[in-house]
């Protein structure tokens, strides 16, 4: 009794593996459980390694001053959470990958700044969220990459 349920449990899931195929098979099917479809045709290095820059500019202006500008070495720009670079000129370039986080770390900078985002690549990179944020003694999210 116990290999004839055995048995019927081990068809039964054959069975059930391939209706699954089958359904996937079916375009409308396959665009309710995955997202294939937008990636068919690109191999999955192209997706993986697209390299774009961002650009991003340090605005002229200072919204309060709490003490003298020595040196803005306590402004970090951050990629999905390591220090990309420092605000040595008014814009730094970033190579920056489909879903990079671009952040501003300015936890140690008593003065308050403007930061855009200047320049995108036109190699298909699409920034989302803010394009501008305001400094104040937080880490500020500028934005998430995405490729189309």
């Amino acid at each position: 009794m116990a290999r004839k349920i055995g048995f019927t449990f081990i068809i039964l899931q054959i069975f059930v593996v391939i209706a699954v195929q089958f359904a996937l098979a079916t375009e409308t099917v396959r665009e309710v459980f995955t997202s294939i479809d937008r990636m068919e045709g690109t191999s999955t290095a192209a997706i993986i390694d697209n390299i774009g820059t961002v650009e991003v500019e340090l605005l002229a202006e200072r919204i309060s001053s709490n003490d003298e500008i020595d040196e803005l070495n306590n402004l970090r720009v951050l990629v999905n959470g390591r220090i990309a670079g420092y605000f040595d000129d008014d814009r730094i370039q970033l190579a920056v990958r489909n879903n990079a986080l671009i952040e501003i770390d300015a936890r140690d900078e008593p003065n308050r700044y403007r930061i855009s985002v200047y320049a995108i690549s036109d190699n298909a990179m699409e920034i989302s969220r803010n394009l501008t944020v305001i400094t104040d003694q937080n880490i500020a999210i500028l934005g998430k990459i995405h490729a189309h």
